[in-house]
C-alpha cells in the first residue's frame, strides 16, 4: 500500500476485477450495456465484439439480470476491452468463466496489440498468454523475461541446484580407518582434487548469482521502464547469465555425485 506509480506517456489504462460484475446495470440488455460504454463504436462493431464473447443473435437482447455468473464475467471483460485502452490490468479474469469463455479470452489477449498485466492462479491461462513473469522473493518483485513454462523450468533447475549444494554441505564424511594400500591412496587423491574443484566452483556460482542479482535490480529500476532498447539488452544478458549459471550448477551436481561415489 506504499510507494508510487508513474504512468508512461500517453498510457490509457483499463482495469478489470471481480467486483466489476457488481457494477453492471442489471436493467440493461447485453447490447445496451456495451453500447453505453463504447460510445465511439457503431452497433455493428459492438455486436462483433459481443460475438467474440459468445453473445450472438438474440442473446445480445438478454437482460443483464438474467445472466449467469460466467456470462456476466464475459460482459464485464468485453466492456474492459472496448475501452480503447493501451494498457490493461486484469485481476483473476478467468474466475467464473467456463472453458469456452477462457479460450475466447486467451484469443483476445493473444491478439491484443498493446500491453497487459494479469494476476491469475490459472497456470494454463498464464502459460498461454504471458511472455514475462513477475514473482515476489525476499520482499522484492523480480522479473523473468520469458514464458511461464520457461520460468518454471528455470526455477526447478535453480531449486535442484540449491538442494544439491545443501546436501553437500550437510553430508558428513564417513570416518573409516584408511588401509595403507594403493587403492585408498588413489581415492584420497581423487577426493582432494574434487574438494578443490567444488570449492572453486562454489565461488564461481556465488559470483554468477551476484551478477544475476545486480542485473535483476537494474531491470526493476523504474528509470529504464520506458527504455525498450535497454530492457531488451539487459533481458538478453539475464538469459545468458542464467544459461551460464545452469552449466555451472550441472557441473557442481556432477562433482558432488563423484564425491559421494568415492565416499560410498
Amino acid at each position: 500500500f506504499e510507494g508510487t506509480r508513474k504512468e508512461g506517456h500517453a498510457v490509457q489504462m483499463a482495469f478489470y476485477a471481480q467486483h466489476q460484475l457488481e457494477a453492471l446495470n442489471l436493467k440493461n440488455t447485453v447490447l445496451d450495456e456495451l453500447q453505453d460504454h463504447a460510445t465511439d463504436m457503431t452497433e455493428t462493431e459492438v455486436r462483433i465484439v459481443l460475438g467474440c464473447f459468445l453473445f450472438g443473435g438474440e442473446e445480445v437482447d438478454k437482460k443483464v439480470r438474467v445472466l449467469s455468473g460466467g456470462e456476466k464475467s464475459r460482459v464485464a471483460l468485453a466492456k474492459t476491452l472496448v475501452e480503447r485502452a493501451n494498457f490493461l490490468l486484469l485481476d483473476e479474469p478467468t474466475n467464473h468463466l467456463d472453458i469456452q469463455s477462457i479460450e475466447v479470452l486467451i484469443d483476445a489477449l493473444r491478439n491484443y496489440s498493446a500491453s497487459f498485466v494479469l494476476v491469475s492462479h490459472d497456470r494454463n491461462f498464464i502459460t498461454r498468454t504471458a511472455n514475462k513473469i513477475w514473482w515476489i522473493e525476499g520482499h522484492q518483485i523480480k522479473e523473468y523475461p520469458g514464458t511461464f513454462d520457461e520460468y518454471q523450468h528455470w526455477m526447478q533447475k535453480r531449486e535442484a541446484a540449491t538442494a544439491v549444494t545443501t546436501k553437500k554441505v550437510e553430508q558428513k564424511p564417513k570416518v573409516q580407518k584408511v588401509r595403507n594400500n594403493a587403492d585408498d591412496n588413489r581415492k584420497r587423491n581423487e577426493k582432494r582434487k574434487l574438494d578443490q574443484k567444488i570449492e572453486k566452483l562454489e565461488a564461481k556460482i556465488t559470483a554468477k548469482k551476484e551478477e544475476i542479482g545486480t542485473l535483476e535490480a537494474e531491470l526493476s529500476d523504474p528509470k529504464i521502464a520506458g527504455d525498450h532498447e535497454q530492457i531488451t539488452r539487459l533481458s538478453n544478458q539475464h538469459l545468458d547469465l542464467d544459461s551460464e549459471l545452469s552449466i555451472l550448477e550441472e557441473k557442481m551436481e556432477s562433482y558432488i555425485e563423484q564425491l559421494i561415489d568415492l565416499e560410498g
